[in-house]
């Protein structure tokens, strides 16, 4: 590179001319950091939202009960279609991966609601893979209630039961009686599944 400076000889780089051409350089390499770190935040980004715009287990569970109103056996694909079209969501919604890869979010969160619903005594499964409502899950629709969650199940001592048993833990507090079992409010909007994982 020959750069000409006036009175000074030609081919040199003076002080000068090196310093202003080290920040220049300095420049570029922090433009093409920042570059990089914004696509990688872009796609982080993306997937968060991806997970998040997808409503949490418990917002399916009246959805669930609802697909069931009409007394009929229904498949689990029956009701995730139900589901999804309730919530409008987009079969690019429906694919979004749990982190594990293993499950997606929507297969997930439907199958805790209705697991939790089967556990309420709201629906029961006569055979694999296929559910009904029961004549309590009729009830609680009658009275049209504007949510179903867990904090709504807990009227009902099977599903007491089993959120104790589901969360029962070896730990004993400091005066030696048994620890709390009931599912927490740090808990509430996880599925069990996305506990472990996330």
């Amino acid at each position: 590179m020959r750069l000409y400076t006036k009175n000074k000889r030609p081919g040199v780089m003076f002080e000068n001319d090196l310093f202003y051409f080290s920040l220049l350089t300095n420049h570029y390499t922090l433009l093409i950091i920042f570059l990089i770190f914004a696509k990688l935040s872009c796609k982080a980004s993306f997937n968060i939202n991806s997970f998040n715009m997808i409503p949490d287990y418990q917002s399916f569970m009246l959805p669930v009960l609802e697909a069931l109103r009409d007394q009929q056996t229904h498949s689990n694909s029956e009701i995730k279609e139900y589901v999804a079209q309730k919530f409008e969501l987009t079969p690019e919604d429906r694919r979004e991966l749990l982190p594990s890869q293993t499950m997606s979010i929507f297969d997930n969160r439907v199958a805790w609601a209705k697991t939790y619903l089967l556990k309420a005594g709201l629906a029961m499964s006569p055979k694999r893979a296929y559910v009904c409502i029961t004549e309590r899950g009729m009830g609680v629709l009658a009275d049209k209630p504007e949510r179903i969650d867990n904090k709504f199940l807990r009227q009902f001592p099977e599903f007491v039961e089993f959120s104790q048993y589901n969360k029962k833990k070896t730990a004993v507090s400091e005066n030696g009686s048994p620890a709390t079992n009931d599912i927490t409010e740090q808990e509430e909007f996880k599925t069990p599944k996305e506990q472990l994982i996330t």
